[in-house]
């Protein structure tokens, strides 16, 4: 490993290790339940634009659509709030697209306490959350469809290398629920410039492109977590260099 490499910066593998989040186990729970009862009206909310419903929900076609202070940035977002008994599926309506952007699942209508999921124009869904209480989400989980929050099938899950809240890599689980790759921005701009990938929850191989030029130029292997060889490319033709006379 590189003698410049601190313990606990991004591209320290113990740290990195140290840091990998378990997978959660599946769960219906709310999210699912509110999810099967709600999630058809939800999105059908999103149809509409703000030319349907009109500038402050009151368009011919405003019916359940509203107005709400946006805490974050300021202003007003739309929202189109579904009742299931005694909760409520808030959708966020991004104005432009007429797409629902978030969806905000509150049991007995307690939004102090709503999980936010957050809606990717890809289909996918982002459900932060806050595991240690301070009010910041410290773990990210991704879902490839807004249907399976409700079964727990994650696709992966995101998390801060540092522990200071701010998402800088990606943990991918096989179906047994064992690691077997993260990602990492070591930049921690959300560019993956390093991937780990493992056997039987053991660190095997890592890539890493060093200088961010979306290539692969850095390679490590390893043996029962013990460094075992190292390759660079030198030369930028995307291949490792031959090994030097007594190389590791």
């Amino acid at each position: 490993m590189d003698a410049r490499r601190s313990p606990g910066s991004p591209e320290d593998e113990a740290a990195t290790r140290s840091r990998i989040p378990r997978r959660a186990p599946r769960r219906a729970g709310i999210a699912g339940a509110l999810l099967v009862a709600g999630i058809v009206a939800s999105v059908a909310a999103g149809i509409a634009t703000c030319r349907t419903v009109g500038p402050y929900g009151d368009g011919p076609f405003g019916a359940g659509f509203r107005r709400l202070p946006a805490a974050e940035a300021g202003g007003t977002i739309l929202v189109h709030d579904s009742r299931v008994g005694p909760d409520v599926v808030r959708a966020v309506i991004d104005e432009g697209t007429g797409r629902v952007r978030e969806l905000r699942l509150a049991p007995g209508g307690d939004f102090a306490t709503a999980l936010q999921l957050h809606l990717d124009e890809d289909g996918g869904v982002r459900l932060p959350r806050d595991l240690d209480g301070d009010g910041v989400a410290d773990r990210w989980e991704y879902y490839a469809d807004v249907r399976d929050v409700g079964s727990g099938v994650i696709e992966k899950v995101g998390f801060s290398l540092a522990g200071d809240d701010v998402l800088d890599a990606w943990a991918y689980h096989d179906e047994a629920g064992a690691i077997r790759r993260v990602e990492v921005s070591t930049g921690r701009d959300g560019v993956v410039d390093r991937w780990e990938h493992y056997r039987n929850g053991a660190l095997v191989r890592v890539e890493s492109d060093r200088d961010r030029d979306g290539r692969v130029d850095h390679w490590s292997t390893f043996r029962d977590g013990v460094l075992e060889s190292t390759r660079s490319d030198t030369d930028g033709d995307g291949l490792p260099d031959p090994p030097e006379s007594g190389a590791r």
